[in-house]
């Protein structure tokens, strides 16, 4: 059966997360995010402003990363850890 035009663009828009994913953008951005809330000043007037605009950035790239990233109930681990430190770990989602 053939994909419809939106089906074909929802599948781009999938790819295109997993790659920047795998790039590691959004794990570092999501990263610096917290960072940044860690470093804001509770003195500060703008404080709860910054602070509520950062942990809804952060929670939609949250919401990003879960649907690539697998669960940990998904994990599967395969390989022997020996000296040469040989471990292959696959997913499948």
């Amino acid at each position: 059966m053939a994909m419809t035009n939106a089906q074909r663009q929802r599948a781009l828009r999938q790819e295109a997360l997993r790659e920047q994913l795998k790039a590691g953008q959004l794990l570092t951005q999501y990263i610096n995010t917290i960072n940044k809330m860690i470093e804001l000043d509770p003195s500060d007037e703008n404080f709860p402003n910054e602070l509520s605009k950062l942990k809804v950035v952060n929670e939609n790239r949250r919401v990003l990363i879960n649907k690539c990233l697998p669960d940990e109930k998904t994990l599967d681990v395969q390989g022997d850890v020996g000296l040469s430190g040989g471990l292959t770990i696959t997913w499948e989602k």
